[in-house]
């Protein structure tokens, strides 16, 4: 067939076989005489020089999951239905409401216009009154109108009256319009907590998941190598059997979550929060597969956390979720029932007390940026933060308290305490070495029953280079009330000899005998590395999805080049030996010992630690970062 087609000839004869390994799209005109039809296909020259032609990146991705759904739906039909089912439920029955949305888009509004550089007498910035048009349009105009029974209609005209920019009562000022924020934010925390009860019921949301019948699914979320494999003796996956009744709604921050509780076949259960788009960005296909490659990131970490010595008998393990996308823009993330946010603990304390928590960002933002228009520096912010700390507006044991009625005992304190600083130790040296910023305190999830700490977005910015970018002046988060929970002994003990014993196991031992095949800077200097490898690889997708967000493609298109080949190597070595030159810093000097076969902890973390507590770069911080707690 070929040699016809490079000799012009006037017909090829496809069999039976190619037309099935080449499926037509849904709805396509069958070919008279095609092989479909059960007869022979005879091609026309230009029907040829239109599939010589490359297709969309659309249509082959299209076909391949086409491919690989019809062959589920052969070999696994009742898997396959199953699968379309469950997915299909959650990922339209288990969503925030209209108004559970609006409150979240209200905080991140004002939280917005906390970040804002400017005074509150300066005028609205044009990107807030953007953001609010598209807001009241989404809402309550066009074809998104709620209707006359929902909830959001009783205050339709409220709203487009006080946040519309087109309409006569905007606000003039950005102080103003905190305040506008501020009040709809409680109102709507207010209808968001009492209207829904907290606990809501599977047969009422989808009677469909109550009845259904999970033939050959294994447990959502199980990968290689977790706790599931093989938990029912030998190597027998989890098998997932039914879904718990009972679907509590979960708050955190703004975001309204639905909770399940699946039940597997060895009797443990695993629990998942719904979370939608808005929850984890506005690119949802993008920020999902980032979180994803973070979490893949740390698993291998993880192995090689195990296989050192002094890392395995400190038990130094990255807490790793899993998280399954449903649709796009939907997807489960596994979490822990006592999980708690590191800012929940400080808007306990104000609500107990009856305190404004968003009191210090108030007085921060108007000692930094007065009415007048005065001077603003750096030793402008070290003054306003000192203020705060030195005249008590935000403790230094709040966090301490809150956890001491928490826990029960003394030996749960202790225990509690050893692996909540182990934990966030882990995440500064992945924070440092990864240039990892954004840890405000709502992104920071604690695990009140085990001390466990999972990152929320958490994953590396780059600059305009394709280079990762510095977005702060501090290596990681180390800020007042952690450090006195830790106490000085457990932040030299504990905290300082986790990051460097884990740095000395991701780092390794060199092996010059290895052929280089990383760096063609440094040919031989992190050739011998697992982590290197495995850094190069997570560089590499996360550059092209970082490059299709830049140019607006979607993220299927990220599998094509967005750069050349050379260009894209250069970054991802580039990248990968500053993060191993900080990590290769942090760990211990085996050669300043002294003694043979021991090692020295170097200077440098005390420096990273000195740094992350001094408030001359804590004040360089956003006021949403809260650098006084």
């Amino acid at each position: 067939q070929q040699q016809q087609q490079q000799q012009g000839g006037a017909a090829v004869i496809a069999s039976p076989q190619l037309q099935q390994q080449q499926p037509q799209l849904p709805g396509a005109p069958q070919q008279p005489g095609s092989a479909a039809a059960g007869g022979v296909e005879v091609q026309p020259h230009a029907q040829r020089q239109r599939q010589r032609e490359p297709r969309p990146p659309e249509l082959v991705d299209y076909d391949v999951c086409r491919e690989v759904m019809d062959q589920l739906r052969l070999h696994h039909p009742a898997l396959a239905t199953t699968m379309e089912a469950v997915f299909g439920e959650i990922g339209n029955k288990f969503v925030a409401r209209p108004e559970e949305r609006l409150y979240s888009v209200m905080h991140a509004l004002l939280y917005r216009c906390y970040k804002q550089p400017y005074s509150n007498e300066a005028v609205v910035p044009d990107s807030l009154r953007k953001e609010l048009n598209n807001v009241c349009k989404a809402c309550f105009t066009g074809k998104h109108t709620v209707p006359d029974g929902d909830k959001l209609a009783s205050f339709r005209d409220q709203f487009i009256s006080s946040l519309d920019p087109t309409h006569e009562t905007y606000a003039a000022t950005l102080g103003e319009l905190i305040d506008k924020l501020k009040a709809w934010r409680d109102m709507l925390e207010d209808v968001v907590r009492d209207t829904p009860p907290a606990l809501l019921r599977l047969e009422t949301l989808s009677r469909k998941l109550q009845d259904q019948t999970f033939a050959d699914m294994e447990m959502l979320g199980s990968v290689p190598g977790d706790d599931l494999a093989g938990s029912n003796g030998g190597d027998a996956p989890v098998m997932l059997i039914s879904i718990a009744p009972d679907v509590p709604i979960v708050r955190r921050h703004g975001n309204c979550h639905r909770r399940l509780q699946l039940l597997g076949s060895d009797g443990r259960s695993r629990y998942f929060t719904v979370q939608m788009g808005q929850t984890f960005l506005s690119t949802p296909g993008i920020a999902g597969a980032s979180d994803d490659r973070m979490c893949n990131l740390m698993r291998a970490m993880n192995q090689l956390l195990d296989r050192h010595p002094q890392a395995r008998k400190r038990h130094l393990a990255y807490h790793v979720p899993s998280i399954v996308p449903v649709l796009p823009g939907v997807r489960l993330v596994e979490e822990d029932t006592s999980y708690i946010t590191y800012g929940a603990t400080y808007e306990s304390y104000c609500q107990r007390y009856v305190r404004e928590a968003d009191l210090p960002i108030a007085l921060f933002k108007k000692r930094c940026f007065p009415p007048t228009g005065g001077p603003h520096d750096a030793q402008t912010r070290f003054e306003a933060l000192k203020e705060i700390v030195n005249e008590n507006i935000v403790h230094e044991n709040i966090f301490s308290q809150h956890v001491y009625k928490m826990v029960r005992t003394a030996g749960h304190l202790w225990v509690f305490k050893k692996q909540l600083c182990t934990q966030m130790a882990l995440s500064g040296l992945l924070s440092y070495a990864l240039v990892l910023g954004g840890r405000q305190p709502n992104k920071i999830l604690i695990a009140r029953a085990t001390g466990n700490v999972h990152q929320l977005e958490f994953y590396p910015t780059y600059a305009q280079t394709g280079l990762l970018e510095k977005p702060e002046p501090v290596p990681f988060r180390l800020t007042r009330n952690l450090a006195t929970f830790f106490s000085p002994f457990g932040v030299e003990g504990v905290f300082l000899t986790s990051m460097t014993a884990a740095a000395q196991a991701l780092v390794g031992e060199r092996d010059k005998d290895l052929t280089p095949l990383l760096s063609p800077a440094k040919p031989d200097k992190w050739a011998h590395s697992n982590l290197a490898a495995v850094l190069v690889l997570y560089f590499r997708d996360d550059i092209q999805s970082w490059a299709c967000k830049r140019q607006g493609r979607p993220f299927m298109h990220s599998l094509q080049p967005s750069f050349p080949l050379a260009t894209l190597k250069s970054l991802c070595h580039t990248n990968m030996a500053n993060c191993m030159e900080k990590l290769s810093a942090v760990a211990p000097n085996p050669a300043a010992a002294g003694v043979p076969g021991g090692s020295k902890m170097a200077e440098y973390p005390h420096k990273l630690r000195d740094r992350a507590q001094a408030l001359e770069y804590l004040s360089r911080m956003d006021s949403t970062w809260h650098p006084w707690y």
